[in-house]
């Protein structure tokens, strides 16, 4: 119970953003998968990818790789970029996702 109040208050407290999936890579160790997102909607305009430090040389988005779920939220960005469908997405302020969701229509 203590770790779904710590997860909620994490995802609680971050931003989210909603875009087109674009830019998706992998590094080199295939566990370090890095995107942006385009055509942002109103809810969050614009994301400040000079300010992300989870990985300084890709200015990107980043999955944590530690996260459980990580192949479940790689595999959802995929298959909305290979479809060019918009994702929402939960960031801390390392621009580390913290959640992957599909937006509600």
């Amino acid at each position: 119970m203590l770790s779904f109040l710590l997860s909620f208050s994490v995802v609680a407290n971050s931003g989210w953003y909603e875009g087109r999936v674009g830019d998706l890579a992998s590094g080199y160790d295939g566990s370090a998968i890095a995107f942006r997102l385009f055509e942002l909607t109103a809810e969050n305009t614009q994301i400040d990818y000079s300010k992300c430090t989870c990985n300084p040389s890709w200015q990107m988005l980043c999955l944590n790789p530690a996260r459980a779920n990580v192949n479940r939220e790689f595999s959802m960005l995929l298959s909305a970029y290979s479809a060019g469908t918009n994702v929402k997405v939960a960031l801390d302020t390392s621009c580390n996702v913290v959640a992957v969701t599909l937006p509600v229509k």
